[in-house]
């Protein structure tokens, strides 16, 4: 008679296949917990540069609200000095008083007690 051979089913390639599904599904949730954290990181990374942005505008804006104010300043330091208020007096025909009087009044009762 001819020997035939007789494979044994090993049970450690079940409990191998088992260990690599779990394997297998672990990898594919640290994968899927990696890019979550890393949409979370480019969610913050746009909004830290939005932010800074936003903050570099309002500075200029600062700055530009700055030099208009100094502007205004020395225009109205100019229009407020002797030199330019005598000129509009001399442009609208006024003269210079000479002497004036001032009227000073006796101190008067209003009611009598």
């Amino acid at each position: 008679m001819a020997k035939t051979k007789i494979k044994k089913i090993s049970y450690s390639r079940r409990k191998t296949g088992h260990k690599q599904t779990k394997i297998f599904k672990l990898n594919i949730i640290c994968c899927v917990l990696f890019l979550a954290l890393l949409a979370g990181y480019l969610v913050l990374l746009n909004s830290t540069t939005v932010d800074g942005y936003k903050l570099k505008k309002i500075e200029n804006q600062v700055t530009d609200l700055k030099e208009k104010n100094n502007n205004l300043t020395l225009e109205l330091s100019e229009k407020q000095s002797m030199e330019n208020i005598m000129g509009r007096v001399a442009d609208m025909n006024m003269v210079q008083t000479g002497k004036f009087d001032y009227v000073s009044m006796q101190p008067s009762e209003v009611a009598k007690r």
